[in-house]
């Protein structure tokens, strides 16, 4: 995905991933722009 990021190419990937050690559990949150309209 960085490599995306610095060639300007292709679409990179708009989410994170979150890990919490304790629990063990992971969420991915989607951090693309809202398209309201």
């Amino acid at each position: 995905e960085v490599i995306k990021a610095i060639s300007g190419k292709g679409e990179p990937l708009k989410n994170f991933f979150f890990f919490d050690a304790a629990t063990g559990k992971g969420t991915i949150e989607d951090i693309s722009p809202r398209t309201d309209g």
